[in-house]
């Protein structure tokens, strides 16, 4: 989450309304405690495509970046 509120200048709260309302990339589970979106969603979420599909060999934006 910190990655992607870098990425996006949104604060948690407004990703977390966005996922619900559908106006936000839907996050992807990578363990237990852990969620991340595919970098090139969240890089044409902000460029302005809302593309909410992910590349093949996508790296996740999460707890590893």
């Amino acid at each position: 989450m910190p990655a992607v509120i870098k990425v996006t200048a949104l604060s948690e709260s407004s990703i977390r309304r966005g996922m619900r309302n559908g106006t936000f990339p839907a996050c992807k589970r990578l363990g237990p405690r852990a969620i991340g979106w595919p970098e090139s969603v969240i890089r044409a979420w902000v460029a302005g495509t809302g593309a909410a599909s992910a590349s093949p060999g996508d790296q996740p934006i999460g707890p590893s970046s």
